[in-house]
């Protein structure tokens, strides 16, 4: 029997019969592992004193009106971006609360992110199959993510409708499968064009190719999502119970008139203390984006400090914060926390877990 070039140490019995008499042997894996049978482990884990010690009582509220779901899907830049106004048209409107359409901005992020992956095939001619750049572009051309500048894009572009003008479908509030059936159309098209140009077609050709694939992309998103609207009559009943209407309006029109909200005056601040990366500095990523011909994506790396103080500054200006995080750990929903500190999840599980930034 040869032996294995990396000669990597296999698992041995005794190993495990020694790390069996260790859990045998401590009570609190005992009620840990009773405990986890029947419970959530995050619900066994939390920390009472952290929730005891949690007081919801702020110096400063930004008004902010009533919570708006993403659902099953992936939508929370474009639910933050439409938060940072949606309260200042309530206010024009004569509204207590005024929701702006989410599916409305889904529909043309995935339709420019759908021009944007073919043009950037069509742009690559040379990639090899074995490309990890080919590679991540087919790997999720559609996704429903994006970043501050993606959502500029759209404003700038498409303007805004209220929700009730385009309201949630099944797919948008469950993109899943939406997603992978114009992902598949959009890898075999992929296909297509660099067959296409490496027989030698004109660009003209490719050209007239790729606008008829983007009218399937464009009718396989009305059937998931809806038409969106190039313009609507708008009319309304306010607080005080009087109707109103506004005549026939344009996306466009209807963000200049009622979310007047300067967009370019801010910038998207990131906190990256990797060694390989400067700090103060502006970065970008390549490759990522949704509009062909928009801004680009542009990341300020400052100290954390800095974030800390911008958002507090904001937030004295009665102003909202979009910002991203990684939610889906060390939060409680119903308590409406996030706390590195809130889940003994060390204790509960009797070794170290949490790493420095």
């Amino acid at each position: 029997m040869s032996t294995p070039i990396n000669a990597l140490r296999a698992l041995t019995p005794e190993q495990i019969q020694s790390a069996a008499a260790r859990t045998a042997g401590n009570p609190i894996a005992r009620i840990a592992r009773n405990a986890a049978g029947k419970t959530d482990i995050r619900s066994v884990a939390l920390n009472r004193d952290r929730v005891q010690a949690v007081s919801h009582a702020y110096s400063h509220v930004v008004k902010s009106g009533k919570t708006t779901s993403q659902f099953a899907s992936g939508r929370c830049w474009l639910f933050a971006g439409l938060n940072l106004f949606r309260m200042s048209a309530a206010e024009r409107l004569g509204l207590e609360d005024f929701e702006l359409s989410q599916t409305y901005l889904m529909f043309y992020d995935k339709l420019e992110k759908s021009n944007l992956f073919l043009e950037q095939i069509i742009d690559n001619p040379q990639l090899e199959v074995s490309s990890r750049l080919l590679d991540w572009l087919c790997a999720a051309p559609l996704n429903d993510g994006g970043q501050w500048d993606m959502f500029t894009n759209l404003i700038d572009k498409y303007g805004v409708v209220p929700k009730r003008i385009m309201p949630e479908t099944f797919s948008s509030s469950n993109s899943v499968v939406m997603n992978q059936h114009i992902t598949q159309k959009l890898r075999r098209e992929a296909q297509m064009l660099r067959s296409k140009m490496q027989n030698g077609e004109s660009a003209d050709a490719i050209k007239v190719y790729k606008d008829a694939v983007m009218d399937d992309i464009y009718q396989m998103l009305t059937i998931h999502l809806g038409v969106p609207p190039t313009s609507f009559e708008w009319k309304w009943v306010n607080k005080e119970h009087k109707f109103h209407t506004d005549g026939e309006i344009t996306p466009q029109q209807f963000r200049d008139k009622y979310c007047p909200i300067d967009l370019h005056d801010k910038a998207c601040l990131i906190h990256c203390p990797q060694a390989s990366k400067q700090i103060p500095a502006h970065y970008t990523v390549g490759f990522l984006g949704n509009v062909a011909g928009g801004r680009e994506i542009s990341y300020l790396n400052l100290p954390i400090e800095t974030l800390k103080a911008a958002a507090v500054q904001m937030i004295l200006d009665g102003k909202p914060v979009w910002f991203g995080c990684d939610v889906g750990k060390h939060l409680d929903r119903e308590l409406g926390v996030l706390d590195l500190n809130l889940f003994d999840t060390e204790l509960l599980y009797g070794t170290e877990l949490l790493q420095e930034k």
